[in-house]
């Protein structure tokens, strides 16, 4: 029971734990409103306070290096330093940028911080160390505490738990984004350049295509080449899911003679008769003799 009690007297204790606890919640799917209220809460203090607090106490194991205040403004301060740079090498591993990767990353930049810590203070007097919840007592700490202490802390917990049900009021009920379908044409080298400037009456060309499904659900598209002969290319069907891209390539043969003509390619919804995206390329169509 001592040992257990020694444990919890630590605040790296109570990081690791409060970790482990938003792990769970983040886990869930569709939980209960105040678990969605606490999850926000763990994840802020997670991402905006737990890593300075970690590199804070690393850089300063002794108790005299620094005081409260200093070290709550560390905490905070450092945390907007660790996060965008774990965030930046994060985006260059496989896993990139998502929630687990960042809730994994940041946990792993903690435990190693709290190992230097550690190491640190094995140094150091015990006396000596920072060791901010070593005679732990909340209730006799909160009753010695001045009335208006007292109303201070009660109003920054209140600030906190407001800002959290604001913040999870913005998540949950905030519209989506507009959905949509990226529509695009690719020139030879594969960029967004590089079209024909002239192409051959009645001679097929083929130009790379992409589409990205952004509509939020699978969606099966076709597509068709128009110049003012009419249709002089079609593909389709073509079925994607939700957030996924294809590029392939598309054959057209373009048939009107002229300079500046026209070439619309159409992506059409299945089943609906209007063109969903278009894209134009505008080139000169001549004989196979480079006549027009």
């Amino acid at each position: 029971m001592n040992f257990i009690k020694r444990i919890f007297r630590r605040d790296f204790s109570y990081i690791v734990l409060l970790s482990l606890i938003l792990f769970l919640l983040a886990g869930l799917q569709n939980p209960i409103i105040p678990f969605q209220i606490l999850r926000v809460v763990l994840g802020l203090a997670f991402v905006l306070f737990f890593p300075g607090y970690c590199l804070m106490a690393a850089a300063y194991p002794a108790r005299q290096d620094l005081d409260g205040k200093a070290r709550l403004a560390f905490s905070f301060g450092l945390s907007l330093v660790i996060m965008p740079s774990l965030a930046l090498l994060l985006d260059w591993t496989p896993w990139g940028i998502t929630m687990w990767s960042i809730l994994i990353g940041t946990l792993f930049v903690d435990m190693l911080l709290i190992g230097l810590t550690l190491l640190r203070q094995h140094s150091i007097s015990e006396e000596d160390r920072f060791l901010p919840l070593r005679n732990l007592d909340f209730r006799n700490s909160w009753n010695n505490l001045d009335r208006k202490l007292k109303a201070s802390y009660l109003a920054v917990i209140f600030l906190v738990l407001a800002f959290s049900v604001v913040a999870y009021t913005i998540i949950a009920f905030t519209a989506p984004a507009e959905r949509m379908t990226e529509f695009y044409m690719l020139g030879d080298e594969g960029l967004a350049e590089g079209y024909p400037y002239q192409l051959v009456a009645d001679k097929a060309f083929i130009l790379t295509v992409g589409i990205n499904n952004l509509e939020g659900e699978a969606m099966t598209y076709t597509l068709e080449a128009h110049d003012a002969s009419g249709v002089i290319g079609e593909l389709g069907p073509i079925s994607l899911q939700d957030q996924e891209a294809t590029e392939f390539k598309f054959t057209f043969t373009p048939r009107t003679l002229g300079e500046d003509v026209e070439i619309n390619f159409y992506l059409y919804q299945a089943g609906v008769a209007e063109p969903y995206r278009e894209v134009r390329l505008i080139t000169d169509v001549v004989t196979a003799g480079g006549l027009p």
